[in-house]
């Protein structure tokens, strides 16, 4: 992995650890000219500027709090990391969007349709990201944009999931007497998305405003300096999610779902930065989406041939399309051995609230399930035939609807689910004499030939091996009954944990000096095969993040207690 280290300009008198939560704007375009970023928090003392790619280039800009940010030619699309460091400690990674599309900021005021900022698409592509910031309670920001007769006009908002923006946003689309067209508060996590078709060429206004995503006493549009974000309209072609859902990590290409799209139309595929299950298609004139990727292979429903499965891993997959319509794979299993299902929509950002059904060959329900108890609407399942046959899955949504974001994935597996260890912190700081913990996470279904080995990549010299101790594994949710012969929550195992105790002495820490720097982590079972690990949970993986940051406090030199005066 490359990275660049850059010192930043100025100094300040008190020692303090950076604490910047996010640049604004949070993109770039690719082989466009620097741009010129405001860092929201202090920027601590002394800090210098780490990022994943030595193709973003960031460096201190005019003012305090100011970063110039450029992507040469050749930067990988997609998510990246940013972090300030020094001493002291460092931030949370800095999420910044490289993509190829034009970028630009709001004018204020623009909260009326006469002061409506000017978004003239036909002259950018037919594409454009925007960034924005609703500054204080009440405000609502505009965007005035033309649309072709037939058209269908795409408005996207990325907020919460990744810049951790603390709203709750609102998408509308009004004609300019205020009329509203188009509605949606909520389409990928709380973050909305609308899409709006012409029926005769028009002018438009694209309105944001927001709630808290963490909802208090108010019912007024609440804003502030946090409430950043990003904001992509296109009246092009434009990506939803991937046709099949998944691609294979030694895929090239694909042909995406979405909307304007030609017959022709179909995106390239690269890897993120870190091990996660993820790889980002990039289309040409239009907005990359971070997408799913699987080992197994990949069985596409079809309605009027139903797929038989027989092989097992593999992965299912498929868009509801009908009202009311259920998607029905067979299934030829054997008494008594146990099938793991994961269902994922939610989880990949699907508008899918998915309901598991099987049944026998007499048609009679064997076992039907709704969600995992965790709140993501996915469900999970590990079901053990009764008798030998052929059985009938079925997925469909709990409310009968249907559309382009009603898509899913079934991963079907005997042995049990892919092995994934998950580390939650992004941050570890050190000080001498203090204990601090670091656990490693694993599903206790994973097909693992156990004990793990875990090498540590990047620690300083002079750092004390680290050995792990098994925690005491986590129990499943329990499980509930609904009404019928539907099931709530999971019936898989809880996890298990690999915990490493550090507790560093002042001349382990005088020896190792300060240190100040991202860690990897390399993961192997006991038969030699490589794990990969996710860092900080689902945000982490769709990031890229492929580092945990350590901090390695300096011992504060010792003092002698003053003298008593003599009389």
């Amino acid at each position: 992995m490359n990275f660049a280290t850059i010192a930043l300009l100025g100094f300040q008198l008190v020692a303090a650890a950076p604490a910047v939560t996010h640049f604004f704007p949070s993109s770039v375009t690719r082989g466009g000219f620097p741009v010129l970023v405001s860092a929201e928090g202090s920027t601590g003392t002394d800090s210098k500027i780490w990022v994943d790619d030595e193709k973003l280039k960031v460096q201190a800009g005019p003012k305090s709090g100011q970063f110039l940010v450029e992507a040469v030619t050749g930067c990988r699309p997609g998510w990246h990391t940013v972090r300030l460091y020094n001493k002291e400690g460092a931030t949370n990674p800095i999420p910044v969007w490289v993509d190829d599309l034009p970028n630009f900021a709001e004018t204020e005021p623009n909260n009326g349709a006469a002061q409506a900022t000017s978004v003239p698409l036909h002259r950018m592509g037919s594409a454009a990201q925007l960034h924005g910031r609703l500054e204080k309670n009440g405000d609502i920001d505009g965007y005035l944009v033309k649309v072709p007769a037939g058209s269908t006009l795409v408005a996207r908002l990325e907020a919460n999931r990744h810049l951790g923006s603390p709203m709750d946003g609102t998408l509308q689309i009004v004609d300019k007497k205020g009329f509203v067209l188009a509605h949606n508060d909520d389409a990928r996590g709380v973050d909305p998305e609308i899409i709006w078709k012409a029926t005769q060429s028009a002018e438009v206004i694209v309105r944001v405003f927001a709630f808290p995503s963490e909802p208090n006493s108010t019912i007024s549009f609440a804003g502030g300096s946090s409430y950043i974000y990003r904001l992509m309209i296109s009246t092009s072609e434009t990506i939803d999610h991937a046709a099949s859902v998944v691609a294979n990590k030694n895929s090239t290409k694909l042909i995406p779902s979405g909307w304007n799209l030609s017959d022709s139309a179909a995106a390239g595929l690269l890897p993120t930065a870190g091990q996660s299950g993820y790889l980002i298609a990039v289309p040409e004139y239009s907005e990359p989406m971070v997408i799913p990727r699987t080992e197994f292979p990949v069985v596409s429903y079809n309605r009027k041939s139903p797929p038989a499965i027989s092989q097992f891993p593999v992965m299912l997959s498929g868009t509801i399309n009908e009202l009311d319509e259920s998607h029905v794979y067979q299934i030829q299993a054997q008494k008594g051995e146990a099938i793991q299902f994961r269902v994922f929509a939610r989880q990949w950002e699907s508008l899918l609230d998915p309901v598991l059904t099987i049944r026998d060959e007499k048609g009679q329900i064997v076992q039907e399930q709704d969600d995992s108890g965790n709140n993501t609407r996915d469900l999970e399942l590990t079901w053990t035939p009764p008798e030998n046959g052929l059985y009938r899955l079925a997925i469909s949504d709990l409310h009968g609807r249907s559309g382009l974001r009603m898509f899913y994935g079934v991963e079907c597996t005997r042995e049990g689910i892919e092995p994934e260890a998950q580390i939650s912190v992004t941050n570890l700081t050190l000080k001498a004499a203090e204990k601090a913990e670091l656990a490693m996470n694993y599903d206790k279904r994973a097909d693992l030939d156990i004990p793990l080995k875990v090498e540590f990549i990047g620690l300083p010299k002079g750092f004390p091996a680290l050995k792990a101790t098994e925690g005491a594994p986590s129990a499943p949710p329990a499980q509930t009954k609904g009404q019928g012969r539907r099931r709530r929550g999971p019936s898989g195992a809880g996890m298990n944990s690999l915990k490493f105790e550090i507790n560093l002495t002042a001349d382990q820490v005088k020896q190792i000096g300060e240190f100040s720097g991202p860690i990897r982590f390399q993961v192997k079972d006991n038969s030699g095969k490589s794990i990969p690990v996710s860092i900080n949970g689902e945000k982490g993986k769709r990031l890229g993040l492929d580092h945990v940051w350590l901090t390695v406090l300096a011992t504060p030199a010792k003092t002698e207690p003053p003298k008593a005066e003599k009389k």
